[in-house]
Protein backbone atom coordinates (compact mmCIF):
# COMPACT_ATOMS: atom_id res chain seq x y z
CA UNK A 1 0.00 0.00 0.00
CA UNK A 2 2.64 2.39 0.23
CA UNK A 3 4.71 2.25 -2.34
CA UNK A 4 1.63 2.27 -4.11
CA UNK A 5 0.28 4.56 -2.61
CA UNK A 6 3.12 6.83 -2.98
CA UNK A 7 2.93 6.51 -6.99
CA UNK A 8 -0.42 7.12 -7.43
CA UNK A 9 0.03 10.56 -5.38
CA UNK A 10 2.98 11.46 -6.81
CA UNK A 11 1.03 11.35 -10.54
CA UNK A 12 -1.69 13.26 -9.24
CA UNK A 13 0.93 15.95 -7.24
CA UNK A 14 2.83 16.29 -10.74
CA UNK A 15 -0.22 17.43 -12.38
CA UNK A 16 -1.55 19.27 -9.96
CA UNK A 17 0.53 20.67 -7.45
CA UNK A 18 4.45 20.53 -7.90
CA UNK A 19 3.34 21.06 -12.02
CA UNK A 20 1.40 24.15 -11.68
CA UNK A 21 4.23 26.74 -12.02
CA UNK A 22 5.11 25.19 -15.53
CA UNK A 23 1.51 26.37 -16.86
CA UNK A 24 1.10 29.65 -15.27
CA UNK A 25 2.81 31.95 -18.00
CA UNK A 26 1.67 29.80 -20.98
CA UNK A 27 -2.07 30.07 -19.54
CA UNK A 28 -1.91 33.81 -19.41
CA UNK A 29 -0.15 34.15 -23.07
CA UNK A 30 -2.99 31.87 -23.92
CA UNK A 31 -5.78 33.64 -22.90
CA UNK A 32 -3.96 37.55 -23.26
CA UNK A 33 -4.65 37.26 -18.94
CA UNK A 34 -2.49 39.11 -16.38
CA UNK A 35 -0.21 37.15 -14.19
CA UNK A 36 -2.11 38.48 -11.16
CA UNK A 37 -5.58 36.69 -12.40
CA UNK A 38 -3.58 32.97 -13.66
CA UNK A 39 -1.53 33.59 -9.83
CA UNK A 40 -5.30 34.03 -8.79
CA UNK A 41 -6.58 31.48 -9.70
CA UNK A 42 -4.21 29.10 -8.42
CA UNK A 43 -3.74 30.38 -5.33
CA UNK A 44 -7.69 29.96 -4.58
CA UNK A 45 -6.65 25.80 -5.53
CA UNK A 46 -4.54 25.93 -2.74
CA UNK A 47 -6.68 27.39 0.00
CA UNK A 48 -9.76 24.80 -1.19
CA UNK A 49 -8.04 22.15 1.07
CA UNK A 50 -9.67 23.51 3.93
CA UNK A 51 -13.33 24.05 2.71
CA UNK A 52 -13.54 20.70 1.14
CA UNK A 53 -12.08 18.52 3.74
CA UNK A 54 -15.28 18.03 5.78
CA UNK A 55 -16.98 16.60 2.63
CA UNK A 56 -13.92 14.23 1.90
CA UNK A 57 -13.83 13.16 5.31
CA UNK A 58 -17.66 12.53 5.33
CA UNK A 59 -16.82 10.97 1.89
CA UNK A 60 -13.95 8.59 2.75
CA UNK A 61 -15.65 7.66 6.17
CA UNK A 62 -18.89 6.23 4.18
CA UNK A 63 -17.43 4.87 1.07
CA UNK A 64 -13.46 4.36 1.97
CA UNK A 65 -10.29 5.15 0.34
CA UNK A 66 -10.56 3.11 -2.39
CA UNK A 67 -13.62 4.41 -3.68
CA UNK A 68 -12.31 8.20 -2.78
CA UNK A 69 -9.42 7.33 -4.76
CA UNK A 70 -11.25 6.71 -8.12
CA UNK A 71 -13.81 9.45 -7.88
CA UNK A 72 -10.88 12.11 -7.46
CA UNK A 73 -8.59 10.38 -10.04
CA UNK A 74 -12.28 10.57 -12.42
CA UNK A 75 -12.62 14.46 -11.41
CA UNK A 76 -8.76 15.22 -11.82
CA UNK A 77 -7.87 13.26 -15.18
CA UNK A 78 -11.29 14.48 -16.53
CA UNK A 79 -10.58 17.94 -15.26
CA UNK A 80 -7.19 18.04 -17.04
CA UNK A 81 -8.74 16.00 -20.11
CA UNK A 82 -11.30 19.29 -20.14
CA UNK A 83 -8.76 22.11 -19.43
CA UNK A 84 -7.38 21.72 -22.82
CA UNK A 85 -10.42 22.57 -24.45
CA UNK A 86 -11.11 25.50 -22.51
CA UNK A 87 -11.29 29.03 -24.61
CA UNK A 88 -11.22 31.83 -21.67
CA UNK A 89 -9.70 32.09 -18.75
CA UNK A 90 -12.83 31.63 -16.67
CA UNK A 91 -13.92 28.33 -17.92
CA UNK A 92 -10.11 27.26 -16.88
CA UNK A 93 -10.65 28.92 -13.32
CA UNK A 94 -14.16 27.10 -12.73
CA UNK A 95 -12.74 23.57 -14.23
CA UNK A 96 -9.41 24.00 -12.47
CA UNK A 97 -10.90 25.08 -9.12
CA UNK A 98 -14.25 22.71 -8.81
CA UNK A 99 -12.84 19.54 -10.79
CA UNK A 100 -9.61 19.25 -10.84
CA UNK A 101 -8.24 20.39 -7.66
CA UNK A 102 -11.36 19.22 -5.51
CA UNK A 103 -10.71 15.49 -6.79
CA UNK A 104 -7.10 15.77 -5.87
CA UNK A 105 -8.08 16.95 -2.19
CA UNK A 106 -10.47 13.76 -2.02
CA UNK A 107 -8.90 11.16 -4.03
CA UNK A 108 -5.27 11.92 -2.94
CA UNK A 109 -4.38 13.98 -0.11
CA UNK A 110 -7.22 12.76 2.09
CA UNK A 111 -8.21 9.47 0.62
CA UNK A 112 -4.38 7.80 0.93
CA UNK A 113 -3.63 9.71 4.35
CA UNK A 114 -6.70 7.81 5.13
CA UNK A 115 -5.10 4.38 4.01
CA UNK A 116 -1.86 4.65 5.47
CA UNK A 117 -3.54 5.38 9.07
CA UNK A 118 -5.45 1.94 8.63
CA UNK A 119 -2.58 0.44 7.86
CA UNK A 120 -0.10 0.96 10.17
CA UNK A 121 0.00 2.07 13.89
CA UNK A 122 3.55 0.77 15.11
CA UNK A 123 5.44 1.23 11.79
CA UNK A 124 3.43 4.08 10.80
CA UNK A 125 6.21 6.82 10.99
CA UNK A 126 8.45 4.83 8.99
CA UNK A 127 5.47 4.28 6.39
CA UNK A 128 4.19 7.95 6.29
CA UNK A 129 7.97 8.73 5.52
CA UNK A 130 8.32 6.33 2.87
CA UNK A 131 5.19 7.35 1.21
CA UNK A 132 6.04 11.11 1.10
CA UNK A 133 9.38 9.98 -0.11
CA UNK A 134 7.96 8.45 -3.45
CA UNK A 135 5.76 10.90 -3.40
CA UNK A 136 8.24 13.40 -3.95
CA UNK A 137 10.78 11.93 -5.75
CA UNK A 138 9.27 11.43 -8.73
CA UNK A 139 7.43 15.02 -9.57
CA UNK A 140 10.99 16.38 -9.34
CA UNK A 141 11.68 14.26 -12.51
CA UNK A 142 8.13 14.33 -13.95
CA UNK A 143 7.58 18.41 -13.73
CA UNK A 144 10.90 18.50 -16.20
CA UNK A 145 8.88 16.05 -18.31
CA UNK A 146 5.57 18.28 -18.27
CA UNK A 147 7.64 21.76 -18.96
CA UNK A 148 9.38 20.05 -22.06
CA UNK A 149 6.11 18.91 -23.36
CA UNK A 150 4.52 22.44 -22.63
CA UNK A 151 7.26 23.63 -25.11
CA UNK A 152 7.49 21.46 -27.77
CA UNK A 153 3.24 21.01 -28.49
CA UNK A 154 1.08 23.38 -26.01
CA UNK A 155 -0.40 23.54 -22.23
CA UNK A 156 -3.57 22.50 -23.67
CA UNK A 157 -2.22 19.57 -25.67
CA UNK A 158 -0.13 18.90 -22.32
CA UNK A 159 -3.24 18.98 -20.60
CA UNK A 160 -5.35 16.45 -22.54
CA UNK A 161 -1.71 14.28 -22.36
CA UNK A 162 -1.98 14.35 -18.64
CA UNK A 163 -5.76 13.96 -18.27
CA UNK A 164 -5.56 10.59 -20.25
CA UNK A 165 -2.56 9.80 -18.03
CA UNK A 166 -4.42 9.75 -14.30
CA UNK A 167 -6.96 8.19 -16.29
CA UNK A 168 -5.64 5.40 -17.47
CA UNK A 169 -3.07 4.60 -15.06
CA UNK A 170 -4.48 5.53 -11.74
CA UNK A 171 -7.94 4.58 -11.91
CA UNK A 172 -6.87 0.93 -13.11
CA UNK A 173 -4.37 0.77 -10.53
CA UNK A 174 -6.86 1.51 -7.76
CA UNK A 175 -8.24 -1.47 -8.46
CA UNK A 176 -5.40 -2.91 -6.13
CA UNK A 177 -6.08 -0.70 -2.94
CA UNK A 178 -7.16 -2.36 -0.24
CA UNK A 179 -9.39 -0.25 2.62
CA UNK A 180 -8.17 -1.85 5.39
CA UNK A 181 -5.91 -4.53 6.16
CA UNK A 182 -9.12 -6.87 7.75
CA UNK A 183 -10.04 -7.04 4.35
CA UNK A 184 -7.05 -9.52 3.39
CA UNK A 185 -7.33 -11.38 7.27
CA UNK A 186 -4.75 -9.30 8.52
CA UNK A 187 -4.05 -6.40 11.25
CA UNK A 188 -2.27 -3.45 11.33
CA UNK A 189 0.82 -3.41 10.36
CA UNK A 190 0.46 -6.46 8.12
CA UNK A 191 0.38 -8.65 11.71
CA UNK A 192 -1.71 -11.97 10.63
CA UNK A 193 -4.64 -12.16 13.33
CA UNK A 194 -3.54 -12.82 16.81
CA UNK A 195 -0.45 -11.46 16.19
CA UNK A 196 1.12 -8.01 17.36
CA UNK A 197 -1.75 -5.38 17.91
CA UNK A 198 -1.57 -1.73 18.50
CA UNK A 199 -2.18 -0.06 21.94
CA UNK A 200 -5.43 0.15 23.81
CA UNK A 201 -8.45 2.41 22.50
CA UNK A 202 -7.12 5.78 24.22
CA UNK A 203 -4.05 6.29 21.93
CA UNK A 204 -6.49 5.37 18.64
CA UNK A 205 -8.14 7.71 16.47
CA UNK A 206 -10.55 5.50 14.96
CA UNK A 207 -13.95 4.67 16.29
CA UNK A 208 -13.15 1.89 18.64
CA UNK A 209 -14.31 3.04 21.67
CA UNK A 210 -17.39 1.83 20.15
CA UNK A 211 -19.60 -1.16 20.46
CA UNK A 212 -17.34 -3.13 18.28
CA UNK A 213 -14.28 -1.83 19.94
CA UNK A 214 -15.57 -2.94 23.87
CA UNK A 215 -16.31 -6.70 21.99
CA UNK A 216 -13.14 -7.08 20.67
CA UNK A 217 -11.07 -5.19 24.03
CA UNK A 218 -13.38 -5.99 27.09
CA UNK A 219 -15.30 -2.93 29.41
CA UNK A 220 -13.38 -0.43 30.54
CA UNK A 221 -12.41 -1.08 33.70
CA UNK A 222 -10.64 -4.34 32.41
CA UNK A 223 -8.71 -2.38 30.60
CA UNK A 224 -7.51 -0.16 33.17
CA UNK A 225 -6.92 -2.87 35.27
CA UNK A 226 -5.42 -5.67 33.17
CA UNK A 227 -3.46 -3.29 30.49
CA UNK A 228 -4.15 -6.01 28.78
CA UNK A 229 -7.34 -4.25 25.99
CA UNK A 230 -7.35 -4.93 22.51
CA UNK A 231 -8.85 -2.88 19.50
CA UNK A 232 -10.04 -3.65 16.48
CA UNK A 233 -6.61 -3.32 14.69
CA UNK A 234 -7.96 -1.18 12.08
Amino acid sequence: MVWLGGFLSSLNKTAVNKGFPVFVAPVRDGFGASNAAVSFIFSLARAESGPTGPIAGWFIDRFGPRRALWVGALMSGGGFLSLGYTTSLWAFGVLYLLVVTAGANLGFSYALSTLMNNWFYRRKALAMSVFQAVDSLLPAVLVGVVALAIAAWSWQTTAKIMGFVLLLVILPLSCFITDAPERMGLTMDGDPPGGAQAPSAPHRNKASSGAAGWRRGGPPGAMRGAGLGKTRAG
